[in-house]
């Protein structure tokens, strides 16, 4: 009503509100508010990613947790990664064996990993069109890369699986095709990363990745602890009485 959020509509019904935190990625959030902020230039957004997960009847001893796989062309990744929008052709990846660390996420004998591949979003590089041709043959790819590089017979100890793609991260309203929302560019971070205020409300704060200070999990947390004090009197946001919990 106005500038100020009344109320929020969900498929539980109507709740009215005070004040509203919002978390989804920017874009999504600057609709429901029907406001957007003036800048200079448009958003740049970040790198994406591909995420295989894996249901396997093996493991590979010399895994831990979390192992990196560092591909050599290190220059021409991240120029392919944000540049030029191919797939990497030296990839650098990221395995994880959660059962390293809690054999009981798996039945007994089975063991879970996942393999992050980043790559282009979709502003850059391949569409949701492209992926949805383009995700089983780079699946393979990818299985194929880690087999040559000590992971052997990967392929054939996969019992259950899961690909995740830009075209799920799209689909869960990400920008871009990406789940890491604006890129840290320079004119992106710090001072110049989106507010969490946002021009034309006066009780709706951001959090989240988008928004300062920006992504990973830790900076996401202090996102929210800037948006509670927002609310609770740290910062301009008005509310005509004291919120609720």
């Amino acid at each position: 009503s106005g500038d100020r959020v009344t109320a929020v509509i969900t498929d539980q019904g109507r709740i009215p509100c005070d004040t509203v935190v919002l978390t989804p990625d920017l874009p999504v959030a600057y609709r429901l508010l029907g406001h957007r902020p003036r800048r200079p230039l448009p958003l740049r957004h970040s790198p994406s990613a591909v995420v295989l997960h894996a249901g396997t009847d093996r493991t590979w001893p010399d895994l831990a947790h979390h192992t990196i796989s560092f591909g050599a062309a290190w220059k021409e990744t991240f120029r392919e990664l944000t540049g030029t929008g191919r797939l990497m052709s030296d990839p650098s990846l990221l395995i994880t064996r959660p059962t390293a660390t809690d054999p009981a996420l798996a039945p007994p004998g089975r063991h879970l990993h996942y393999v992050l591949a980043p790559c282009p979003n979709t502003d850059i590089g391949p569409g949701t069109a492209d992926w949805h041709s383009l995700a089983p043959r780079y699946r393979d790819r990818l299985l194929l890369e880690l087999e040559g590089r000590g992971l052997d017979g990967l392929a054939a100890a996969i019992e259950e699986e899961c690909l995740v793609t830009p075209v799920d991260w799209t689909a869960q309203g990400h920008a871009a095709g990406t789940p890491f929302s604006a890129a840290h560019t320079f004119a992106q971070t710090g001072p110049f990363r989106p507010r969490n205020l946002v021009r034309g409300t006066v009780n709706a704060v951001l959090a989240g990745c988008g928004t300062t200070p920006g992504v990973g999990v830790p900076t996401v947390l202090i996102s929210g602890k800037l948006a509670a004090a927002r609310v609770t009197g740290g910062g301009p946001v008005r509310t005509a009485r004291r919120p609720r919990p």
